[in-house]
């Protein structure tokens, strides 16, 4: 949209300049012809209204030279605010970049600062340029006061090709009047005085609007070497956007590229994700069915533990009531050895006492053994019981 306005822009103005160039040239004839009759007029002693008028006109063009200085220094600042706006237009550009690619900024902080600033613009074209936003108003309102300074010019140049117009006929009929009206009348040398006076003062206004055509054409030719400039500017911005959309016509096709390979890469990691799925379930039953057996396993095993504990427990009270019974005989024992002891010293006075008491000790010896051989057995049942349990564990 951009590029459109500029190039619109600048193909309008360049159509207005070839206009007034058509007109300028259809004029200059016109202009050299009145400028020899004025010379003719001026050198001529007897016409003293002529040179007064030309007093006049002196003032006149000095008043309107200095007008022209006013409005050379009002088109230098209107050079120089085309060139703030070109400033003011390339940041903007600059800003629009950055949006585009997104520099690390939030959506809130989107809005980039102004960095242009406020234009200086001066008083007298600021007044004239009222009303501006943005740049590009700013610009189509430029555009707008060269055509009308165009327009302007170019009406400047019919009216004076119409006052010619008229001056020609004026001075045909002057010289008509003068070749058929011969001395010794003075009526027509009266007329033609008159006449003379008339086209005089009506080349002295057709002087004035020359000079005013004149400075007009020089504005105008600032103007369209302001103008040269500006399509310059206006040109190479063109290809500096020529050459950002290539690269975001580059940028585009390695996004689309990378957009397909994100979609296959999607696709292939989709297939995976369900082969995975399906892998996952069927881990999932097996693991189920195992852990069921297992559960039936250990089930079983501790039933079969709980069994084992309550033969331990019942091991373990036979086993202290032998110990309490062991201990008792243990203490018999004892006792009997104390008498034994206390026998010793009556042994040689009683070996009948002590045959018999060989023979009960006898006894008490088998008793002994078969008790020793009965223990012997209860620890390895409780060594093959231990051994059962721990391998059960």
């Amino acid at each position: 949209m951009i590029r459109r306005f500029y190039l619109s822009s600048g193909i309008s103005l360049l159509c207005s300049l070839v206009c007034f160039s058509f007109a300028y040239a259809c004029d200059l004839t016109c202009q050299a012809e009145l400028k020899q009759r004025s010379q003719v007029l001026l050198q001529n002693p007897a016409d003293t209204a002529a040179r007064e008028y030309f007093k006049v006109f002196g003032a006149r063009k000095e008043n309107e030279n200095s007008k022209y200085h006013i409005r050379v220094t009002h088109i230098n600042e209107l050079c120089e605010y085309i060139d703030l706006l070109e400033d003011r237009r390339r940041i903007l550009k600059q800003n629009n970049e950055k949006l585009k690619q997104g520099l690390s900024q939030d959506p809130a902080s989107a809005a980039l600062p102004d960095e242009a600033g406020p234009l200086p613009f001066p008083k007298t074209a600021a007044e004239e340029l009222s009303g501006m936003g943005s740049p590009d108003k700013a610009i189509d309102h430029l555009r707008n006061f060269l055509t009308q300074k165009k327009n302007q010019l170019i009406k400047g140049v019919l009216a004076l090709q119409k006052e010619s117009g008229l001056l020609k006929k004026m001075q045909q009929r002057v010289l008509a009047e003068s070749s058929e009206n011969l001395p010794p009348l003075v009526k027509p040398q009266q007329k033609v005085s008159a006449l003379t006076g008339q086209l005089a003062g009506k080349t002295l206004e057709l002087m004035e609007k020359d000079s005013f055509l004149t400075e007009q054409k020089e504005d105008f030719k600032f103007l369209e070497n302001s103008l040269k400039e500006a399509e310059e500017r206006l040109g190479l911005v063109q290809r500096i956007i020529q050459e950002k959309d290539e690269k975001i016509l580059v940028l585009q096709k390695d996004v689309a590229q990378m957009q397909a390979l994100t979609q296959e890469s999607y696709a292939l990691n989709q297939r995976s994700i369900e082969d995975l799925k399906v892998q996952f379930v069927e881990l999932h039953d097996d693991l189920k069915e195992q852990m069921s057996i297992n559960q039936d396993k250990v089930s079983a095993l501790e039933n079969l533990l709980a069994g084992q504990e309550k033969k331990m427990a019942q091991y373990e009270v036979g086993m202290r009531a032998k110990s309490k019974k062991i201990e008792e005989l243990i203490g018999q024992l004892q006792n009997k050895n104390k008498t034994l002891v206390e026998t010793n010293v009556m042994l040689e006075s009683q070996d009948k006492k002590i045959v018999e008491l060989d023979g009960i000790v006898e006894i008490y010896k088998n008793k002994l053994s078969e008790t020793n051989q009965l223990l012997r057995e209860k620890n390895e049942r409780i060594r093959s019981l231990e051994t059962q349990s721990v391998d059960l564990r």
